[in-house]
């Protein structure tokens, strides 16, 4: 499958989820928006996500699916399912990836790509979404050590130079090939792979979010994506959303 032929590519942008959003209207299904820089990337809870180095990869996949009036479509888990993609992705570089919940990609420990999806509304009506995905591809020790976590780089785990448009494009690729599958099926249809990928599960964690931090024993993944934490005296919790600490 060849998807070339629906991307837009940059030298810069402030953020490729920000042009997404502002263009949505005269913007295609499944577009993909590539910038060789950021001025303003960002993350997950706010966080900047550093954009300057050419060599890595920032690209928004924006998505318009469309449904009869009553028909489910799970597209809210659309960034674990990218989590799971970019997985499969590394794989084929000969490395051992893995997800802290929900959606971020590591490699011993150390953040090598992000993922942030931002709705759009019209009203009550859902627009599309922008699926906003940073990887790092070619950085040098320097690079890492600006970054507020530890952090790692594609270039670095396999010792070669990584081409970013044949990584976009194998990204881009494996993602449409169960991309709507996915949006009919939901997240249960990826939970045992996003499970055997999440080495926390059975480990005391913690998950921070803007008003409490949660302690206890990472449990499982539920069906609709949510973590399952036991809370010692407090039992079982269902966290929906926050910031994984393993401890």
């Amino acid at each position: 499958m060849d998807y070339e032929h629906n991307m837009l590519s940059f030298a810069e942008l402030d953020s490729t989820n920000n042009f997404a959003l502002k263009n949505i209207a005269g913007l295609s299904d499944r577009q993909v928006i590539i910038a060789a820089r950021q001025t303003a990337g960002r993350g997950r809870l706010g966080r900047r996500w550093i954009s300057e180095s050419s060599g890595n990869a920032y690209f928004t996949i924006l998505l318009k699916p469309q449904r009869n009036p009553g028909t489910p479509f799970y597209i809210s888990n659309i960034t674990q399912y990218a989590s799971i993609v970019l997985c499969r992705i590394l794989d084929g570089y000969g490395i051992v990836p893995h997800i802290k919940w929900p959606n971020d990609v590591q490699v011993n420990g150390h953040k090598l790509a992000g993922i942030l999806s931002e709705a759009s509304w019209s009203g009550r009506e859902f627009t599309g979404m922008a699926l906003g995905i940073g990887v790092n591809l070619n950085m040098t020790q320097n690079d890492l050590a600006a970054i507020e976590q530890p952090a790692t780089a594609l270039n670095l785990l396999t010792g070669k130079n990584i081409d970013r448009n044949s990584f976009i494009a194998r990204f881009t690729d494996e993602f449409f090939i169960g991309y709507d599958s996915f949006i009919d099926a939901g997240f249960a249809s990826i939970k045992d792979e996003y499970i055997g990928r999440s080495p926390y599960i059975g480990c005391r964690i913690a998950v921070s979010s803007a008003r409490h931090i949660e302690y206890g024993i990472a449990q499982s993944i539920n069906d609709d994506g949510s973590l399952l934490l036991a809370a010692g005296d407090d039992g079982e919790k269902i966290i929906m959303a926050g910031d994984l600490i393993w401890l």
